[in-house]
Parts: C-alpha cells; structure tokens; sequence
C-alpha cells in the first residue's frame, strides 16, 4: 500500500494560514499549523511520538482520523513506547524540551525503531541537550531534523491558553526550571 502523495515541503497554502494565523494571534490556528506543519513536511507513513503535555495539546487540536488523513498512522508516548520496531514508519517527535524527555528521546535514538525522526520541540532547546542528542544520534544518524516550534501551551479557545507546569516551585522560583549546571 503506497501512501498518499505528501508534499515534502509545505504547500503555500499552509504557510500562508501559519501566516495569518500568527497576525491574528489566533491561538487554535497556530498550533493547527504548526501541526499541520510537521506532518505536511515529513512524507510517507508516519509515527507520532508525544509526551504527556504534547499529547493533551495535539490531541485537543487533531482527531486520529484527521490525522490519517496525513500519513499517521501510529501514536504512542515517548515514556510509554511498546518495544516493537517501526521501520517502515519515520517518527515525528513533539515533545517539551525538557530533561526527561531529552533523556527519552537519547534511548531512542541508541536503539531506534523507526526509519528517521524528525524532532519538533514546543520551546527553546538548551544546548548542552542539542549536544546530549547529537551524541546520542551519532553511531546511526536517524535524526534528519531538529526545530522549536512556540506551541508550548494547550489552546482553550481562539484567546485563551494553558501552559503545562510542572510544578508550581517554577512559579516560586522560576530558576528551578533550568536544567543542571545552567545559569541565567
């Protein structure tokens, strides 16, 4: 079974609704697009890896169907995988950069189990984890790309968001959220 013709760069109709997405400042749309985005880029059957934040917020803007409509065609978490190998489908991975998921994601990509992945994070990713990554990937270079996308947030409504806290120590001490060894 072939799968559907996929663009692998995204068509200008996405670009330009990411675009006025953005002016509006229409939270929905732009975490639509952003979605839209990864899976339009990346052609072939595809695998959706998430962590528990990226979940909620993927699954409040896609339902599995539409989702198959893109070539995606298995969902899992990326600290609950199910071992089985997935060679025939490339892994966009959507998660929040942080240390759990940086580490996650370093044994995922030692053993990999999909054909490529593309690393999508909803947030600024600190270099010593870029590093962390590259190392990681270095004996197999399974990771054909790596972006930030701002979507580090659950969109409630068009003007409405949630950000996924941790723990409200962060909103306390907000140096609680750097990772080990980093300063301001």
């Amino acid at each position: 079974m072939q799968p559907r013709s996929s663009p692998a760069m995204p068509d200008r109709h996405a670009d330009k609704e990411r675009s006025e997405a953005l002016a509006q400042m229409h939270l929905i749309n732009i975490l639509r697009a952003y979605m839209l985005h990864m899976v339009g880029e990346v052609p072939g059957y595809k695998a959706l890896v998430l962590d528990q934040d990226t979940m909620r917020i993927s699954s409040t803007q896609f339902g599995r169907t539409e989702l198959a409509e893109h070539n995606v065609v298995h969902i899992e978490r990326l600290d609950s995988n199910d071992g089985k190998e997935h060679l025939e489908l490339k892994a966009i991975c959507f998660v929040r950069p942080t240390r759990e998921n940086v580490t996650l994601l370093k044994r995922e990509l030692r053993q990999p189990r999909y054909q490529s992945y593309h690393l999508y994070f909803t947030n600024l990713v600190s270099q010593m984890h870029l590093q962390d990554l590259a190392e990681a990937d270095a004996a197999k270079e399974q990771v054909q790309q790596v972006q930030e996308f701002y979507g580090d947030f659950v969109a409630l409504d068009v003007h409405h968001f949630m950000v996924p806290v941790p723990t409200n120590e962060v909103l306390i001490n907000p140096k609680a959220a750097l990772p080990l060894g980093a300063s301001e």
